[in-house]
């Protein structure tokens, strides 16, 4: 798993990966740390029914920062949030590394 690459087709197959094991090892809980395990392997978590999904966010990340403004970015962006938040749902619970990350979280209507 790339930290900085978009690739879908690549993250789509890295996801079903991801739901494959997870459904092999059958754990009682996911913990899931920064943006792409929590996009990805909170709702591969939900789907192979793990009974607890736990995200652990450390901020908002590359795909929210100001300094980009090209349509790539702004793609990125939207595709972002929408995981985001829809992962956010899936998750049992959900730890933020500081309360600022809490309420751009909020802000942004993410949780």
């Amino acid at each position: 798993m790339e930290r900085a690459a978009v690739a879908p087709l690549g993250d789509t197959l890295l996801a079903f990966r991801l739901y494959r094991k997870i459904r092999k090892l059958k754990p009682r809980i996911v913990l899931a740390c920064a943006i792409k395990p929590i996009v990805y392997g909170v709702p591969a978590a939900l789907i192979a029914r793990v009974p607890r999904r736990h995200a652990l966010v450390t901020g908002l990340g590359y795909a929210f920062t100001d300094r980009h403004k090209s349509l790539r970015w702004r793609a990125v962006n939207a595709v972002a949030r929408l995981l985001y938040a829809a992962s956010l749902r899936a998750a049992t619970t959900a730890t933020f590394q500081n309360d600022d990350d809490r309420d751009d979280f909020r802000r942004l209507g993410l949780l």
